[in-house]
């Protein structure tokens, strides 16, 4: 009897790991999907931004990059992602800011701007983020879907050197 019960046991234990597992599987392969629109003209005001010199103990440094919706139709702006874990990003539009994305943490939000509207990206990078180790230079890129056909992925890049 004792046996009858350990092998339900095991094999209901089993099968709701193997639920567990299926369903993480369908979130994590779950992507934001925007259909282009004719309509959305993006316009970047520039795609990089050079830090030159960045103090270790220092504090975060910030870069911002604006993109005009140029277009006749809303602008969608999804999937944001960085390269980092080091540096975090909001995207704010009409006084609204996104939630944080990052590198393990993409914006599952999508953000709306309106024809003739600004969105500001905003890219914190914490220097001290790696330890000791990370002094020298830096490159890092904040990644922004559209559904501008001609312009679907918006790379910004950050740059600099670390220092003690």
């Amino acid at each position: 009897m004792k046996s009858v019960i350990l092998i339900i046991s095991i094999l209901l234990i089993t099968t709701l790991l193997l639920i567990g597992v299926a369903y993480g599987f369908t979130k994590v392969s779950q992507k934001q999907v925007v259909p282009p629109s004719a309509g959305a003209l993006v316009e970047v005001d520039k795609t990089s931004v050079d830090w030159g010199q960045i103090q270790y103990n220092g504090g975060k440094v910030k870069a911002t990059y604006r993109i005009t919706n140029n277009g006749t139709e809303t602008l969608k702006l999804y999937g944001a992602t960085t390269s980092c874990a080091c540096t975090i990003g909001t995207i704010t539009t009409n006084g609204q800011i996104s939630p944080p994305f990052g590198m393990h943490a993409p914006l599952t939000t999508t953000i709306e701007v309106s024809p003739g509207k600004d969105a500001i990206v905003e890219a914190l990078f914490d220097p001290a983020f790696h330890g000791p180790g990370g002094i020298g230079p830096i490159s890092r890129t904040i990644t922004v879907q559209t559904n501008d056909p001609l312009n679907q992925t918006l790379n910004f890049q950050a740059s600099g050197v670390v220092v003690k």
